[in-house]
């Protein structure tokens, strides 16, 4: 588990590994904070969802039915919040996966079928694992049959024919 200080440095790689391997980059900085679960169920509640529910939602990082992470954006607030505590590649994971959404917000905002949503979010956090030497923890994201596994899986697909430049096109345009 990585404390609070660990924690900034996880998310400072994982943006730098966004904007070096993908060329992603934010225009509007968003931070990271970490929050008990009990915080996170709060604010996911403000968001209309449930922290146990299951439910594929965007900017939400599950790995079952735990919620750990979200990206929130409120008017010209935004924000990147997860759980207290994790261990250190979950915690890159999940960094990785929301500053995706934060990116699709800005870059895709119309893409809204979930499979599309939460698999590119894999895909960048598939990516980013690979970058530190987690290709276990990579592998067990292609091997997920929900929406985050199979949007993962066609997206690594694509990146076969196109390259992660034309990834990152298509999803600029998907809606």
């Amino acid at each position: 588990m990585v404390s609070d200080d660990e924690a900034a440095a996880v998310y400072r790689a994982a943006e730098s590994i966004l904007r070096e391997q993908l060329g992603l980059t934010l225009n509007v900085p968003t931070g990271l904070a970490l929050v008990t679960p009990d915080e996170l169920a709060d604010i996911l509640g403000d968001m209309g969802e449930d922290s146990h529910s299951g439910v594929e939602t965007p900017g939400v990082e599950t790995l079952g039915v735990e919620t750990l992470g979200v990206y929130t954006r409120r008017g010209r607030r935004r924000g990147i919040y997860a759980v207290r505590g994790l261990p250190r590649r979950l915690l890159l994971q999940v960094a990785a996966h929301e500053l995706a959404h934060a990116w699709q917000m800005e870059n895709a905002p119309l893409l809204g079928d979930p499979l599309l949503r939460e698999g590119f979010a894999e895909w960048v956090a598939y990516r980013v694992l690979l970058a530190v030497g987690e290709d276990e923890a990579a592998e067990r994201i292609l091997a997920r049959q929900d929406n985050y596994g199979q949007g993962a899986r066609l997206l690594l697909d694509m990146e076969k024919q196109v390259g992660a430049r034309g990834v990152l096109d298509w999803s600029r345009r998907a809606r």
